[in-house]
């Protein structure tokens, strides 16, 4: 499950450059922290969601908890945490430096790959290596990925402050309490989940569904009159032939039969 804070009203940057998301806004440690107390709720990490926008260009940056001096993440395999498994070529960025991950397909489109360099919020950061997210895991995706604190400075975020929270739930029943348990502490907050998408999904099969009847009625008068404008078509190229035929011998309905024979085939 993913949770967001947003702000009440909605604006465009201002600004060209890196920026905080307004579907995503800090939320503080002392708030997010208390999510591990909620029944239910296995893991929680909390990752910094940054966009840039760059004339004709732009990109996301995800903020991932590294371990302290060493090139390993911390071990909660949720959300963009697992970047050490969708880990293709290179390293995984060393805490506290200048360094990133780079998604396979946004460095194959720029050319970028372990040893190139790009300029993210000013400031130069060299990629150490590429990942290719896998299957499902799309909402923990972003272009470019590095060290939490590294992006927090570069938005002069708090210490401890996120703005997207990846949580487990150990017991599907159990989703709905923590999802408003969540809202209680978190009023602005939106909470998403698989079941979320799969309701959505539901409604559109059902709105679809409904309109089934009209559509196919509609689909089948289109074909019928496509139909009708091909044999026109072929019948009045075929007239000079079955004028030899006629001249030939052949009666009117030895034609028509061979034509429509032909026609049905």
């Amino acid at each position: 499950m993913v949770v967001q804070q947003s702000k009440t009203e909605s604006a465009l940057p201002g600004t060209m450059g890196l920026m905080i998301p307004y579907s995503a806004q800090p939320i503080a440690e002392k708030k997010w922290s208390i999510f591990r107390n909620i029944e239910g709720v296995t893991q929680v990490m909390g990752t910094v969601l940054l966009w840039n926008f760059a004339p004709r260009k732009f990109f996301s940056v995800s903020g991932i908890p590294l371990g302290p001096g060493n090139n390993e993440p911390q071990k909660s395999l949720i959300g963009p945490g697992r970047v050490s498994e969708w880990l293709i070529k290179g390293r995984m960025p060393v805490a506290g430096k200048h360094e990133a991950l780079v998604e396979r397909h946004y460095g194959a489109f720029y050319r970028l790959k372990p040893g190139k360099t790009l300029e993210i919020g000013g400031e130069t950061f060299t990629i150490t290596g590429v990942v290719d997210i896998q299957k499902g895991s799309q909402i923990a995706s972003a272009n470019f990925y590095l060290d939490i604190n590294e992006t927090r400075r570069l938005v002069k975020m708090e210490s401890g402050q996120v703005n997207q929270l990846f949580r487990r739930v150990s017991d599907p029943s159990k989703a709905d309490a923590a999802k408003a348990a969540i809202q209680n502490i978190i009023p602005s907050s939106s909470v998403v989940s698989a079941d979320s998408f799969l309701s959505l999904l539901g409604t559109l099969s059902r709105l679809t569904g409904q309109f089934q009847q009209v559509t196919t009625f509609v689909a089948g008068l289109l074909a019928l009159l496509l139909l009708v404008v091909f044999l026109r078509g072929a019948i009045g190229e075929r007239q000079r032939e079955a004028a030899i035929l006629r001249a030939i011998g052949w009666s009117r309905k030895q034609v028509r039969k061979q034509l429509s024979a032909e026609t049905a085939l």
